[in-house]
């Protein structure tokens, strides 16, 4: 094991990882593969609440937000799910990206069937799509969302009602407004 630098994981093409607390690489089998230790420390992320539409903090969900690109509208956070519990329902309105970190993400359709299960290490490029929950399985699953409306003011999610319906939205400016209040 050697420690890694930002240059190594911009090099291997894990731009998004140089800033996260990962411990080291390992080569594997003296091949020029390259293995991620599993050795992420979510102790040393500032987890913050993800507020619902009431201001209130959102049940089994935390987030860290690791960068908010003003200027191509793309929001980088970490979300933490508490295991086998889901989030509320709601709607990717805009593209995204998810890396599973630790644990386990299951998606689950607006009936609560298991739609998906994503371990640690699984890449997601998603578009908008069907409404969903998801959370943790047995244990507090950490996922990388790149969130990319492209737009300031265009729904990112849409937080639904057991009908289905929408009864709240967030867009780039209001992740970059809460953002801004947890950075101070």
């Amino acid at each position: 094991m050697f420690d890694i630098n930002r240059r190594a994981l911009l090099k291997t093409g894990v731009a998004a990882a140089a800033t996260l607390p990962i411990a080291g690489f390992a080569k594997a089998g003296g091949s020029d593969e390259i293995k991620v230790a599993n050795t992420f420390d979510e102790t040393k992320i500032d987890w913050k609440p993800l507020p619902d539409p009431d201001g209130k903090p959102t049940e089994h969900v935390s987030m860290s937000f690791l960068n908010v690109d003003e200027k191509a509208k793309i929001v980088d956070i970490l979300f933490k799910f508490s295991a086998n519990e889901k989030i509320p329902m709601h709607k990717h309105t805009s593209h995204y990206s998810t890396f599973t970190v630790k644990g386990e993400l299951r998606t689950y359709d607006t009936d609560g069937n298991l739609k998906s299960v994503r371990p640690a290490g699984v890449f997601k490029a998603g578009t908008p799509g069907e409404a969903h929950t998801e959370g943790g399985g047995d244990e507090d699953v950490v996922v990388y969302f790149s969130l990319r409306p492209y737009t300031s003011t265009d729904p990112i999610y849409e937080i639904l009602d057991e009908n289905l319906e929408v009864v709240a939205d967030m867009c780039f400016d209001d992740l970059k407004e809460l953002y801004e209040e947890y950075s101070k």
